[in-house]
């Protein structure tokens, strides 16, 4: 397990489209109906690194 910070963008989310719920902090999917919140644990890949801004970018897999 590594201890690597990063973020999903939305917009990577190819699988549905996402809404956030204010309220439950959460993404939902419009069709499946899918739920990712914080915290949630996901198999990513590294989608892009800027090492000068130390950041950065997964996407789902």
């Amino acid at each position: 397990e590594s201890l690597v910070q990063g973020l999903v963008h939305i917009s990577t989310l190819e699988d549905d489209f996402y809404h956030y719920d204010e309220q439950r902090e959460q993404l939902v999917g419009k069709r499946t109906k899918r739920i990712i919140k914080i915290g949630d644990k996901l198999r990513v890949r590294v989608a892009k690194v800027d090492v000068f801004k130390r950041q950065i970018d997964f996407q789902v897999v």
